[in-house]
């Protein structure tokens, strides 16, 4: 009995161990990938009373409608857009914003706000997710990502440039990205490659070649 309890013992111990790796490393990975939705993809007509003909009153605008848009804080969860062209087009303005997520940017994710000459609320395209269970921890670091796209591609390391975003795939799901500009540099042609790489696999998710005459 003595020997089977000595063999038992460690078994079990071992056994222990498997079972709180498993776990641990299942809890790790969980929030690894999270959920999106999108709320309203349109409000037209007039959404609120402020006078809309800034950036800042247009974001103060926001404030009457954020239920409606999926949001909880429009000073948090908006930046201005470097889109945004304060000039008059037509008979309408439109300002940009970009989404944040916990101060992260979200990959394709903003709002427009429309407004005509006079300031008056015109409407509203959504373009906000409403992101769940994601954590904002990468498991990949900038300088890791710079790494493999050098030793996939031979690119110059100092001319990629990581930027974190939250990344939203066409089924639902989301995670931590870094999106990679490279340049290569004024030759003949200009050349630009854009890279959306994820933070927890290092694999390229998404990739755009632009070139520029």
């Amino acid at each position: 009995m003595k020997k089977i309890f000595k063999i038992l013992i460690p078994v079990c111990i071992i056994i222990l161990v498997i079972i709180l790796f498993v776990v641990y490393s299942n809890f790790n990975n969980s929030n690894y990938y999270g959920k999106w939705t999108l709320k309203n993809k349109y409000i037209e007509g007039k959404f609120s009373d402020v006078k809309i003909n800034s950036i800042e009153s247009a974001l103060s605008s926001l404030e009457d409608v954020k239920d409606q848009i999926g949001i909880e804080s429009v000073q948090n969860e908006l930046m201005a857009s470097d889109r945004n062209n304060v000039d008059l087009i037509e008979t309408n303005n439109y300002f940009y914003f970009d989404q944040l997520y916990k101060g992260i940017k979200v990959y394709d994710g903003g709002i427009i706000v429309r407004s005509d000459i006079d300031g008056n609320a015109k409407g509203i395209v959504n373009n906000c997710m409403i992101i769940e269970d994601l954590s904002i921890k990468p498991k990949y670091s900038q300088e890791k990502i710079k790494n493999i796209l050098v030793d996939n591609y031979g690119y110059d390391v100092e001319y990629i440039k990581p930027e974190l975003i939250v990344f939203c795939h066409e089924d639902n799901t989301c995670e931590l990205a870094y999106y990679c500009k490279y340049d290569k540099g004024e030759d003949a042609f200009n050349f630009e490659d854009e890279y959306i790489v994820s933070a927890n696999t290092g694999e390229i998710i998404d990739k755009i070649s632009n070139v520029f005459f």
